[in-house]
């Protein structure tokens, strides 16, 4: 007879951070939102009753922030993002404007996820008010005409 667990209700807050790296990758758009460690006690406090760790790793070294945690929270759906006037900012786009950098409010559902014979707990991106915006990246601007100098060189070190 297999026996039936229940999940725990998941648990929503509001948390101020700033987005150290953002991406989105096949429809699912993911921030490493970075945060205090006051803000990492509270959300361990109120995420005691799930089973599970949040996962939290460093910030990375191109973070320019004030925070050394993060922790990745996803979404795979439209989310509304505001500025400070409550003007939604993505309304007519659809596309999730946080850039990396940019110093937010997060609302953000922590949930108990099975996984194999484990359970962690999640991070899931519900919305966010962008206090100060950071910068979009505009991909690699990488082209030929940034080697031709050192092919010139007889001397390229491989």
């Amino acid at each position: 007879m297999k026996k039936e667990t229940k999940q725990k209700e998941a648990v929503v807050l509001l948390l101020r951070g700033d987005a150290a790296t953002t991406f989105e990758e096949d429809g699912k758009f993911t921030v490493k939102i970075a945060v205090s460690p006051e803000t990492i006690e509270k959300i361990e406090n109120e995420i005691l009753d799930l089973e599970g760790n949040l996962t939290f790793s460093d910030a990375p070294d191109y973070y320019k922030g004030d925070h050394e945690e993060c922790f990745n929270a996803k979404t795979g759906y439209e989310i509304p993002i505001y500025d400070t006037t409550g003007k939604q900012i993505n309304a007519d786009t659809k596309e999730y404007a946080i850039y990396p950098g940019a110093d937010a409010l997060f609302k953000v559902r922590f949930k108990e996820v099975p996984f194999g014979r484990k359970k962690f707990v999640s991070a899931y991106l519900l919305g966010a008010t962008i206090i100060k915006q950071g910068e979009k990246f505009e991909g690699n601007t990488t082209s030929f005409d940034d080697f031709k100098d050192m092919l010139k060189e007889e001397d390229v070190q491989f």
